[in-house]
C-alpha cells in the first residue's frame, strides 16, 4: 500500500483585481501578513514537505514563498497547471497520486483546490464545503484505499482542518 502525507492550502487573502488580469492578482498586504502569522501556526503541525507543488498563479506562489519561508524550508516549489482555477479535479488527483515523495504540500485555489479534497476524501468532485482563503487541509493518502465501497472511491482520510484564523491564533502564540 501506499501512503503520504498531503497539506493543500488555498492561497491568502488576494487583491480584488489586476490590470495584468487575473493570474497576476497578488495577495493583498492583508494576505499577506496573515499569512506570514499562519506559517508560524504550521511549523507546530510537522509540515516537512519533500515535495512541494503550486499553481503558475502569482498569488499562489506567494502564498507558497511566504509558508516556506515562515516554517524555514528551503525548497523549490514545481509549477503546476493543474493546480489553477479551472483546473480538471480529476486531472489534479492523478497528478497527487502519482507523487513518491512521503509528503506532499500544495498550493492553489477555489473551486480546484475544494473539488481535489472533496474528490481525495469522498471520491467525487461535488463540493460540499468551501476552503476559504489561507486554509490548510492535512490529509493522509492510502492507495488504494483499504475502505472503499461502491464506484466512487475514495484515496484519503482528512488528519485536520486548519482555517487561517486558527493557524495565525497558533502562529500568534508561537510568537510570545
Amino acid at each position: 500500500m501506499k501512503e503520504f502525507e498531503l497539506f493543500l492550502m488555498r492561497h491568502g487573502v488576494a487583491e480584488e483585481w489586476s490590470p495584468e488580469g487575473d493570474r497576476e492578482r497578488s495577495l493583498s498586504e492583508e494576505g499577506k501578513a496573515r499569512i506570514i502569522q499562519a506559517a508560524r501556526g504550521i511549523s507546530t503541525l510537522g509540515f516537512k514537505p519533500d515535495e512541494v507543488l503550486v499553481s503558475p498563479y502569482l498569488r499562489a506562489r506567494q502564498t507558497c514563498k511566504l509558508v516556506l519561508d515562515g516554517v524555514g524550508l528551503e525548497l523549490e516549489p514545481e509549477l503546476c497547471s493543474d493546480l489553477i482555477p479551472a483546473a480538471s479535479p480529476a486531472e489534479t488527483v492523478q497528478r497527487l497520486l502519482s507523487s513518491t515523495a512521503g509528503q506532499v504540500a500544495v498550493f492553489g485555489h477555489n473551486p480546484n483546490i475544494t473539488a481535489v479534497v472533496s474528490k481525495l476524501v469522498a471520491g467525487h468532485d461535488v463540493s460540499f464545503f468551501n476552503i476559504r482563503p489561507g486554509t490548510l487541509i492535512h490529509l493522509q493518502i492510502m492507495e488504494p484505499f483499504p475502505f472503499a465501497r461502491g464506484p466512487q472511491t475514495p484515496h484519503a482520510v482528512v488528519l485536520g482542518v486548519y482555517p487561517s484564523e486558527v493557524l495565525e491564533t497558533i502562529g500568534r502564540g508561537m510568537a510570545q
